[in-house]
This record gives C-alpha cells, sequence and structure tokens, in this order.
C-alpha cells in the first residue's frame, strides 16, 4: 500500500508538474500570440507603408523615366544636328583644303610670274639703258645732221647768191595785241631755218620748204642781213 501511495504522490507530483508546464505553456501561447498580433500590426503598417512608398517611388521612378526620355531624345536630336554640322564642316573643310591647295598652287604661280617679272624688269632697264644711249646717240646725230643741213644750205644760198640766182624766203609775223588777248595761236610754225607747217586736213600736218625762214622774233636787220641780195615773201 505504501507503494500505491507513493506511486500516487508521484503521479499527482507530475500531475501537477504537466499542469505547471501546460500553464506556462497557456501563458507562452498567450504572449506569442499577443506579439504575433503585434508583429501583424506592425508588418500591416510595414507593408502599408511600404506599398504607399513603392506608389510613390514608382511615381517617381515614372517621372524620372519620362524626364530622361526626354532628356534622352533632346540628345539625341542635340547629336544629330551636331552630325549634320560635322557632316558640314568636313564639306567645308574640304572646299578649304581644295581652295588652300589652289592657292598654293597660285602663290607658286605668282612666286613664278614675280621671278619672271623681275628677269623681265632687269632686262626692261638693261634695255632701257640702252635706247636711252642710242637715243642720245640718235639725237646727237639728228643734231649734228641739223646743223649740217643747215650750213649746207647756208653754203647754198650763198653759192647761189653769188651766181645771182633768187631765193624765196619766209618771214612768220608775231602776234597782235588783240590776237594775244583773244588768245589766238600761230597758223604756221617753224620746223628749223627752213621749213614752216600748218595744219591740214584732218589735222595733219603739211610742211612747205623755203631757202630761208624767218620766226615771229627775227628783226629788220636780220631780214634785211640775210635777204638783202634776194627777192623775199612775208607768209602768215
Amino acid at each position: 500500500m505504501a507503494w500505491k501511495a507513493s506511486g500516487l504522490q508521484n503521479v499527482e507530483d507530475e500531475l501537477k508538474l504537466c499542469k505547471d508546464e501546460f500553464r506556462i505553456a497557456e501563458e507562452t501561447i498567450k504572449s506569442l500570440t499577443i506579439d504575433k498580433l503585434i508583429l501583424e500590426q506592425r508588418l500591416s503598417r510595414l507593408e502599408k507603408k511600404n506599398s504607399e512608398e513603392n506608389s510613390s517611388i514608382q511615381l517617381k521612378l515614372e517621372q524620372e523615366r519620362k524626364t530622361l526620355k526626354g532628356q534622352v531624345y533632346d540628345l539625341e536630336r542635340k547629336v544629330e544636328v551636331l552630325r549634320q554640322e560635322l557632316v558640314a564642316a568636313e564639306s567645308t573643310l574640304s572646299v578649304k583644303d581644295s581652295e588652300l591647295t589652289a592657292l598654293k598652287n597660285n602663290l607658286r604661280e605668282l612666286e613664278e610670274l614675280r621671278e619672271m617679272k623681275e628677269d623681265i624688269d632687269r632686262k626692261n632697264k638693261q634695255t632701257t639703258a640702252i635706247l636711252k644711249m642710242q637715243a642720245s646717240q640718235l639725237a646727237d646725230m639728228e643734231l649734228l645732221y641739223k646743223e649740217e643741213q643747215v650750213l649746207r644750205k647756208r653754203y647754198f644760198n650763198t653759192i647761189e647768191d653769188m651766181k645771182g640766182k633768187i631765193r624765196v624766203s619766209c618771214r612768220l609775223r608775231p602776234l597782235s595785241d588783240k590776237e594775244i588777248a583773244e588768245k589766238d595761236g600761230n597758223s604756221l610754225t617753224t620746223v628749223d631755218e627752213f621749213i614752216v607747217e600748218h595744219q591740214w586736213k584732218d589735222d595733219k600736218p603739211k610742211q612747205h620748204i623755203y631757202d630761208r625762214v624767218f620766226n615771229g622774233n627775227a628783226t629788220q636787220e636780220d631780214v634785211f642781213e640775210d635777204t638783202r641780195c634776194s627777192t623775199w615773201c612775208n607768209r602768215q
């Protein structure tokens, strides 16, 4: 009996222990249930907040996407414009290169022409110097020829006078005061001591040759001295 009472006591103790454990378990379950409820509420709030944040983020992302899409479109347009400008610049550069090549060729030709011009100028200077020298020689020869011709004519006139031949002289009268006031010119001009000329058809000069020609500055004594043995005529 004693061992039965002892076994019963053990069972009661175990039952009590089980009840205590069950009570603790119920309290734990209740606490866990409360914690679960709290967690579910927190989770609900977090999910709601997360949903709101997601919506806001989605909206911002959509707005940013639209903004970026617009920026991309603008950049694509700018790239296209820059590409066209690049093509135009390349075309212009090609034209400028062609123009530069042409200018270089022109410069080379100009340099050759400059050298040719310098050579021509040098030859022209030499030719001019030669022509001046020849012109001077020719002028001297013409002067000598005229002097010789005048001298020959004088000798001829002297011989003719000695033979008693008639010589014809021409004297140009000077301009009158009225003619000088009216700025008239001489219709006849002297070429030398023996030739006078005047304007003829088509304004071409026509010459007349005499044995002696006196210009408007000659005095009566000059005329008498040269023509005292000859017949002279007065022309104007």
